[in-house]
Order: C-alpha cells, then structure tokens, then sequence
C-alpha cells in the first residue's frame, strides 16, 4: 500500500510539472490543464490507473478542510470568559509594566436615529468587563 502511495505522490507531482491540476466536482475525479500542456498518452494511461488512490486522497484533504463552525461557537459559548488574543495580552502586559495612557484614543460618535439603549448598554457593559 506504501509503495502505491508514493507511486500516486509521484504521479501527482509529475501531473504538477506537467500543468495537470487534479480536482473533486460533485465527487468525481477533474482535472485542468495549462494552455501549454499536451497530454501525452502514456502518462494519462498512469494517471488512469491511480486513479482510485487519487481520488482516495483528494476526498481525505477535502474531509480534512472542513471545519465545525457549530461545534466552535458552542465551545465559546459555553467559555465563562473567552481567551485573550496575542495583542490583548501584550497590551495587558504593557499597562501593568508603564501604564496604558498612550493606547487611550478618546473621539466622540454621533449616533442617528434611535438607539436600542438596552443593547448599547449591554456592549457597554461588555467593553467595560473586558477591559
């Protein structure tokens, strides 16, 4: 089985050099190919006949890729305080070492129309608790 994978990897690397790209459309093998490229007979015969562990491996990377949006954010949600980010952190750092009165920027917002006081309270609330 080792061998047949190295045997696809080198397919696959000589189908790069060639131009070939292989692809997965509705779960069926594709390819393109560059304008420049002239597909010669015997190699598309050796691609044929790795054919099923291509396939095999391009199934496994797009299974790989994808990603539980759901099962993230109830992993946030059920955080009782989510993780500071690499810049928080610094900056929690830099106000506990010299003070933070040059990262305060004080501007004023003029909100129109008619403000939802009940949840520009909340984000308040929330910006003052976090910070």
């Amino acid at each position: 089985m080792q061998s047949n994978l190295t045997n696809t990897l080198d397919v696959l690397k000589e189908a790069g050099k060639r131009g070939l790209v292989f692809f997965l459309e509705e779960g069926k093998l594709k390819y393109k190919k560059s304008r420049r490229t002239d597909t010669d007979q015997l190699f598309m015969e050796e691609v044929a006949r790795h054919r099923e562990e291509i396939l095999r491996l391009l199934q496994e990377r797009e299974a790989a890729a994808e990603v539980d949006w759901a099962g993230i954010v109830r992993q946030r949600q059920q955080m009782e305080r989510p993780p500071l980010s690499f810049n928080q952190e610094r900056l929690w750092f830099v106000d506990r070492l010299e003070g933070s009165r040059h990262y305060h920027m004080p501007w004023a917002v003029r909100l129109k129309g008619l403000p939802d006081e009940a949840l520009l309270e909340r984000s308040f609330r929330a910006v003052i608790h976090r910070h």
